[in-house]
C-alpha cells in the first residue's frame, strides 16, 4: 500500500496464495478514498508487490515480481490510474519485491531471487548495487541510510522456525522523496 495526495491509497495484493500452492492468478490495484470508499483500478498485473507515489504526485509505480517489471501509472485529478506504461524492464533473474524512491528521481528495488537491493532510473539503467548474503525482500530509504529487509526465505513457516531475518542498513547516495502534502 502507499497514500498519496489527498490520503488516497492505493493498495496491491498478489492475486493468489503463493505459499499454499494456489493457482496464480492475476493481482489487483485498488483505491482507497479518504472517506472509506474503494475502487477497483486495475486487475491484469502480475503478483504486484511494492509501490510508490513519484515526489510531483503524478505516477504510481508498481512492481510486477513475476512480470520482473516495474509498471508506471498516471494518477488523475480524481485519483483515477491511466496511461499504464512501463517504468523499467528488469534483467531476467531479477524480480521486484519491495520498493521505494528517493529525492533524484531513482527506485530502489529489492531482489529476493539475486540476492541485492539495486537503484534504477527510469528505463531500467541500474545506477547503483548493494550486495546481500541472502534474499533482500523489501527496502526504504531514509535521509542517510537505506533499509534493506533479508531473509534466508520467504515462507512464514520457514522464517518462524529459522528466526534469521534482519533488518540491514547501507549508506544512501540520496534521501527518500517524498510528495507534498496537497490537502
Amino acid at each position: 500500500m502507499v497514500t498519496g495526495p489527498f490520503g488516497r491509497c492505493y493498495v496491491v495484493n498478489f492475486g493468489f496464495d503463493l505459499h499454499n500452492g494456489a493457482e496464480p492468478k492475476p493481482g489487483e490495484l485498488i483505491r482507497v478514498d479518504i472517506d472509506g470508499s474503494m475502487d477497483f483500478m486495475e486487475g491484469d498485473l502480475n503478483f504486484p508487490n511494492g509501490a510508490v507515489i513519484t515526489a510531483d504526485g503524478q505516477t504510481l509505480v508498481v512492481a510486477e515480481t513475476f512480470a520482473g517489471v516495474l509498471t508506471a501509472f498516471g494518477i488523475g485529478a480524481n485519483g483515477d490510474l491511466q496511461s499504464r506504461r512501463e517504468w523499467a524492464k528488469l534483467a531476467n533473474n531479477v524480480l521486484p519485491g519491495g520498493i521505494c524512491l528517493d529525492s533524484n528521481d531513482g527506485i530502489w528495488v529489492a531482489s529476493p531471487t539475486t540476492n541485492e537491493c539495486i537503484r534504477l532510473s527510469e528505463g531500467g539503467e541500474i545506477t547503483h548495487r548493494i550486495r546481500t548474503d541472502r534474499g533482500a525482500f523489501a527496502c526504504r530509504i531514509g535521509e542517510e541510510r537505506l533499509s534493506v529487509c533479508t531473509s534466508k526465505a520467504s515462507n512464514s513457516v520457514i522464517c518462524m522456525a529459522e528466526r534469521n531475518a534482519r533488518i540491514e542498513f547501507y549508506p544512501a547516495p540520496y534521501p527518500a522523496a517524498g510528495y507534498p502534502h496537497l490537502g
